[in-house]
């Protein structure tokens, strides 16, 4: 078994040698009997998949943005920043050829498990650019149009992750230790977008029992 501990300190300057106090390890719960298990699980997320689904919907789409202008997009991107955002990189043709950038935070409805990127909007850069340039481009039309794209259903996600964990609970991990459980539920809480990959972790609940015939142990 693997335990990970994770500890947190205050760093202090002194220049007095401190006194040692000695403690006893806090209670930190009682010891009753439980059952099952809650844990939290990531998973990782390529932005290229991402980018492909988006892409697939809006290729080659036109926007009509006034009588005689409008866009044709060619090309979507996904990127993420580090930060609670997401990045949308648009390459377009029509009355202008050219690129924008869009920002959004990305959000999840548990009740339809479908996940979007909310408050959507021009990047700084990309607002400067468009204002200078073909201030026409800087519409609220095109990010309405996005905004019905920009969503995922992430459900047959969670059924695939679902069938993946319980066919890992339910196999001989190594010779003499066999594993029986299930995942009963998995609940998406809360999303990173980091810049290489997006994290989704979500928490599980299920039951697990381990049997042991033959242990092999080395020292």
């Amino acid at each position: 078994m693997d335990i990970n501990i994770g500890l947190s300190a205050k760093p202090l300057i002194s220049f007095e040698k401190p006194q040692e106090h000695l403690t006893i390890v806090p209670n930190l719960g009682d010891l009753s009997k439980r059952t099952g298990f809650n844990i939290f699980l990531d998973a990782v997320l390529s932005y290229d998949s991402l980018s492909n689904i988006l892409s697939s919907q809006l290729n080659n789409k036109r926007i009509d943005l006034t009588s005689s202008k409008y866009i044709i997009i060619k090309d979507c991107g996904l990127y993420g920043v580090d930060n609670e955002n997401l990045i949308i990189k648009v390459s377009f043709e029509g009355s202008e050829k050219g690129v924008f950038y869009l920002t959004g935070k990305p959000a999840y409805d548990a009740a339809t498990k479908i996940i979007e990127l909310k408050e959507l909007d021009f990047d700084i850069k990309s607002k400067n650019a468009l204002l200078k340039t073909a201030a026409w481009l800087f519409s609220k039309h095109i990010i309405n149009e996005l905004k019905k794209y920009s969503r995922f259903d992430l459900s047959s996600y969670v059924s695939l992750a679902i069938t993946s964990v319980n066919e890992q609970l339910n196999k001989q991990w190594i010779k003499g230790i066999q594993g029986s459980g299930q995942l009963n539920e998995m609940k998406i809480v809360n999303f990173y977008p980091l810049r290489e990959h997006l994290i989704i972790r979500s928490n599980c609940s299920g039951i697990l029992s381990i049997k042991v015939d033959i242990a092999e142990f080395s020292f």
